[in-house]
């Protein structure tokens, strides 16, 4: 065997074990009821079913045609540039937004960025539209918009709520853990690195925000191992938009491809032409907002 094919397979196996570490030590929280601690003004502090505070913030549009809910990726928060520049498209468009930073990340809500998952993302997207649900300003169908785990938390709710849903658009999805372990295979050392050194901006971002567990990462990468957008893909029949960066490691573009042949739905795939799997700035970030608006303006 060659010194990559050995190391890849090295790599298949490290994956397997550590798949198998997660799926025997992953804690379930036991829910509490959702309450409404500051439900006056445009930004309010809710408590999630865990009994950790989120920060909400409601950015509402005179004669507002809509909602739309925006979240936001692992690490992140309500304030991120794309985020904010995202939300804007909505508003713009006569959109109210409901911006929320998740639990266990680097906003002003609750919790440590070691124990985010894809659950505690998800529960968080689930019980803000749960509460937004008593507000008088509610209307549905609304809109979804995430990027990385904060779109996987809204093809998740898509899928389980299709008929409340106008419209996802879903930013660096990561698609389904199995991919990777697949990708373990076609893909050489100078890739793996890359990945590596994608992972690493996730690091350096959350250590910048004032995180001191960012390096616990690990396991949202077990994590990851144990979904499949794929699967339940054919319940989201509202119109969706897949937007990836071209060399997108974390979410690549072939990822994508199979979860946009899974959907039953009016959905489109958008490349950006080298961008990676963040949009923080500059011509991606211009890029991403304007297929965004393009979209929204015919649906």
């Amino acid at each position: 065997m060659t010194k990559n094919k050995i190391s890849n397979f090295s790599f298949g196996i490290l994956s397997v074990i550590l798949l198998t570490i997660g799926l025997l030590t992953f804690i379930w929280y036991s829910p509490t009821e959702i309450k409404i601690n500051n439900p006056d003004g445009k930004t309010v502090d809710i408590q999630n079913r865990y009994g950790l505070n989120i920060a909400v913030s409601i950015d509402t549009v005179d004669r507002s045609r809509g909602l739309a809910f925006m979240a936001h990726g692992f690490g992140g928060n309500k304030e991120d540039d794309n985020i904010l520049s995202l939300a804007k498209i909505f508003n713009n468009h006569g959109y109210s937004t409901i911006r929320f930073d998740a639990t266990n990340s680097t906003g002003q809500s609750e919790g440590d960025l070691a124990y985010a998952n894809s659950i505690t993302y998800r529960d968080d997207l689930f019980d803000i539209i749960t509460w937004a649900k008593t507000q008088e300003w509610y209307q549905e169908p609304f809109y979804l918009c995430g990027y990385s785990l904060g779109a996987v938390a809204s093809i998740a709710y898509a899928e389980n709520h299709p008929t409340e849903v106008k419209g996802l658009v879903a930013i660096s999805p990561v698609v389904a853990g199995q991919l990777y372990i697949t990708d373990v295979y076609k893909r050489d050392i100078e890739d793996w690195e890359q990945v590596w050194l994608q992972l690493n901006k996730l690091y350096l971002y959350s250590q910048n925000h004032g995180d001191t567990h960012a390096t616990r990462w690990l396991p949202l990468i077990l994590d990851i191992m144990r979904f499949n957008l794929i699967q339940s893909a054919d319940k989201l029949t509202m119109p969706v938009l897949i937007v990836v960066g071209q060399e997108d490691l974390l979410a690549p573009p072939e990822h994508q491809q199979k979860l946009l042949q899974a959907i039953s739905g009016d959905a489109e795939l958008i490349i950006i032409e080298h961008g990676d799997h963040f949009f923080e700035s500059g011509e991606h970030l211009k890029d991403l907002i304007e297929k965004v608006e393009n979209w929204l303006k015919i649906h």
